[in-house]
């Protein structure tokens, strides 16, 4: 293990968050939701949540619909990690680096530092109380995630004759290395689905009380809208 490699990271953050509610009328509930929170080595982030709310028959059926966004900072892990790892490939022997995006090495290949990853999520939903302690909800979800964060694949030199072949060969000799990674902004995703969920509670067992659950889930898409490609 090379010294160089060995890193100590902290992180620490501090937020805020105002949520009001309002009751349009008896049926009918308006809520908002905001959050601001200040990462010590990442910059701020800013949230928020409306969502509503509209009952018939009394508790008996409920709509609801929520739309919202999402933040996510990279782990430490992410922005950290670096290393190099021996792996036994087609009979030979052959070294693997990951580095990380405040190398030097991935500063000579042209990468970028990791941003946060950034969401906006829908859900709609519909709920049935039609007897007391029997319930039953069904909701559509739909999440897209902008500038999701994963490892890029092994990259590996490159014929002279190819663009920034020379920076990336040379990252590769320096190093000992056949071939590098290191953690990129890589893909936009959508993921679109249906969450199911019925109860019966309170059903008379022995000298107890029995509770029933029963929830599944179906994935409608689970797709990739975007991908970019690493310097």
């Amino acid at each position: 293990t090379n010294p160089k490699n060995a890193f100590f990271a902290n992180r620490y953050s501090f937020g805020g968050y105002l949520d009001l509610a309002y009751d349009v009328t008896k049926n009918f509930l308006l809520n908002g939701t905001a959050r601001l929170e200040q990462y010590s080595d990442f910059g701020s982030a800013f949230v928020w949540k409306l969502s509503s709310r509209y009952k018939l028959d009394g508790d008996q059926v409920v709509f609801r619909s929520s739309i919202s966004t999402g933040f996510r900072a990279p782990s430490l892990q992410q922005i950290n990690l670096q290393g190099v790892q021996t792996t036994f490939t087609n009979g030979t022997l052959e070294n693997q680096g990951i580095f990380n995006n405040n190398s030097t090495q991935v500063k000579q290949l042209g990468g970028a530092k990791l941003k946060a990853e950034r969401s906006i999520n829908f859900t709609a939903g519909i709920g049935f109380n039609p007897i007391p302690n029997f319930s039953v909800t069904l909701d559509y979800y739909n999440i897209r995630v902008n500038d999701r964060i994963i490892l890029s694949s092994n990259i590996g030199a490159v014929s002279p004759a190819t663009p920034a072949s020379a920076g990336l060969n040379q990252v590769l000799t320096a190093n000992n290395i056949t071939t590098l990674n290191f953690f990129v902004n890589g893909i936009d995703t959508r993921t679109q689905g249906l969450d199911f969920v019925a109860n019966y509670r309170n059903i008379e067992f022995g000298t107890g009380k029995l509770g029933i659950s029963l929830s599944g889930n179906y994935t409608l898409e689970n797709k990739v809208l975007n991908v970019f490609n690493p310097p």
